[in-house]
């Protein structure tokens, strides 16, 4: 996958994948689209909700309420004992965090956090589920503190996209 992230405070998130074309990750704070071209469907879930999530928001405007989620949710060490380690494709240097789901519950029972030795920033993240299925993202080119428009926070539904409403946590 390889795309554009746009975030900004108040759990506003945004990322427009190249590859696959077309394909959203879409929240305003409230609301969280997943559109996925190829199907024409629209995964919808209602961030405000608090029904049956335990676990507290999925976005969060601050900091220290997301780490404790990851916190909650999963055991975390370093990777290595030698830390921070050097990159072999990139020469950076990295501390490798280890996480490993509490509870087998579904999701990404595994993650590898690379954060940057100078910025702290997550540079990248190789997570698997249960089924032995990686999911890689890495983040590149980052700027901090763009002057980004609510509106572009916002998602568009195609006239004939099917919506499905995540019964998880949908009061309907």
């Amino acid at each position: 996958m390889k795309g554009v992230c746009l975030y900004k405070k108040g759990g506003r998130i945004r990322y427009q994948f190249n590859e696959p074309s077309g394909d959203e990750i879409v929240s305003d704070g409230k609301t969280l689209y997943i559109y996925i071209a190829r199907l024409n469907a629209v995964g919808k879930q209602d961030l405000t909700l608090n029904k049956s999530n335990k676990s507290g928001p999925i976005f969060s405007n601050f900091t220290d309420e997301g780490l404790s989620r990851i916190f909650r949710k999963y055991h975390y060490k370093f990777d290595s004992i030698e830390q921070p380690q050097t990159s072999s494709k990139d020469g950076r240097k990295y501390f490798v965090l280890n996480l490993e789901q509490r509870e087998k519950i579904g999701g990404f029972e595994t993650m590898l956090l690379y954060v940057d030795a100078q910025t702290y920033f997550i540079q990248k993240a190789v997570a698997s589920d249960g089924r032995g299925k990686e999911t890689t993202i890495e983040f590149s080119n980052l700027e901090i503190n763009p002057d980004l428009e609510d509106g572009q926070f916002n998602f568009h539904i195609g006239g004939n996209a099917k919506i499905i409403n995540n019964p998880l946590v949908s009061e309907q």
